[in-house]
């Protein structure tokens, strides 16, 4: 069976479940809708793991088998949650498990109906480590969401600050469970993966013209990289975005290594997750070949963003996953060399020899304007000190 055909056939099995699956868990009468279609979407992603995970990132990964507590959240007060794949659920107290045939390819699911104050502003809207009967858990909040509370969320950013309404998406959307798959993806990267210090450190991070200049070139490099889609050309964005980056570390310090390049690792990874893992559930947004987009669309966003926040961190989103999806096209093996603390800078330069560095960094700048790219980040710079 070639891979396309593997592809296709998961993606008719996740639409199928999807529009079929609402009549099974009728026969629980003890949960409402938003309960039926939390599971629901559960049992969607499991399905699609235990498929088809090495499409998404190895054969391993089974996001769904790690502990989780869904905490259920409704106008932002607290109503109960359910407590999947815990070592000791007795230890517990109140902890009632769920006894019902339409989980039958679920592990053992147990009810909590009393969660303190301050466990809840623990959480907040998900904890990648949530202490809970002697053991930690992912924890994340659900709630269904009508489409007016949606467009409220989207135009109004005090909406965020309710607990539990953080993620606009309904928890029976495709949004929802993405959402999931990124965050409880970070979970493995803190157990498994080395740990950078000051990895969100802005207050240091150094926005100068020459520091911002270089970054728009690496969005370049990285954009002309991914739109070509040959693998010669994920080679050459590879080497050209490493001999940028080598620059940078050498020239401004510590800093770039320890927030660009762990950004980059960190959420360019959980975003790769969301969109080959979308991809399978069907949804037609999420492919491996918008990311040249994308990182264009941050490139013209940044004259109406905080400066600071986007080239910070927002960024890394995006370049993260386009480096990755590089990696993939220039068939480099690359994944299990991160949780020995590599970042993309250092994969690149493991895989291929960069000769004369300072000529490949003249030669983009030649061809992406640096000119223009330093006139730019002049004034991103003197933004970036307003923003302070």
């Amino acid at each position: 069976m070639t891979q396309y055909i593997r592809y296709f056939i998961i993606i008719i099995l996740a639409l199928i479940l999807k529009s079929c699956q609402t009549n099974d868990w009728q026969a629980n009468s003890g949960l409402d809708k938003t309960d039926k279609a939390l599971f629901a979407s559960w049992q969607r992603l499991g399905i699609i793991f235990n498929c088809c995970s090495n499409m998404i990132w190895n054969k391993h990964y089974r996001p769904q088998n790690e502990p989780i507590l869904f905490v259920r959240i409704d106008e932002g007060k607290f109503s109960h949650a359910y407590l999947i794949n815990h070592p000791a659920p007795n230890r517990i107290s109140g902890a009632v498990r769920i006894n019902s045939s339409a989980f039958s390819d679920l592990p053992p699911i147990y009810q909590i109906t009393q969660l303190s104050l301050q466990q809840l502003e623990f959480i907040g809207n998900f904890d990648f480590e949530f202490p809970i009967g002697g053991s930690d858990v992912f924890a994340v909040t659900y709630q269904r969401r009508s489409n007016k509370n949606i467009r409220r969320a989207l135009e109004n950013e005090t909406t965020y600050q309710i607990p539990g309404e953080s993620s606009f998406a309904d928890v029976a959307s495709d949004d929802w469970i993405l959402f999931l798959a990124h965050e409880i993806f970070h979970r493995r990267q803190f157990k498994l993966w080395t740990q950078f210090e000051n990895d969100q450190d802005l207050a240091s991070y150094n926005f100068s013209p020459e520091n911002i200049a270089m970054i728009l070139l690496e969005q370049e490099i990285l954009i002309n990289g991914l739109r070509r889609q040959s693998k010669k050309a994920a080679q050459v964005a590879l080497i050209e975005y490493a001999a940028v980056r080598q620059y940078r570390q050498s020239r401004f310090g510590l800093q770039v290594k320890t927030l660009d390049s762990a950004q980059e690792i960190y959420e360019g990874t959980s975003r790769y997750i969301e969109h080959r893992f979308g991809a399978l559930l069907g949804n037609a947004e999420l492919n491996m070949n918008n990311f040249a987009e994308i990182i264009e669309n941050d490139q013209k966003q940044l004259g109406e963003n905080n400066i600071r926040e986007q080239l910070g961190f927002g960024r890394f989103y995006a370049s993260g996953a386009g480096v990755a999806a590089l990696l993939d096209r220039a068939e480099i093996n690359w994944k299990d060399t991160i949780k020995f603390g590599q970042d993309f800078n250092a994969i690149i330069r493991d895989n291929f020899v960069l000769q004369n560095e300072r000529n490949i960094i003249r030669s983009v700048q030649i061809r992406y304007d640096y000119n223009a790219l330093f006139n730019q980040a002049v004034e991103l710079s003197v933004r970036a000190k307003q923003n302070l």
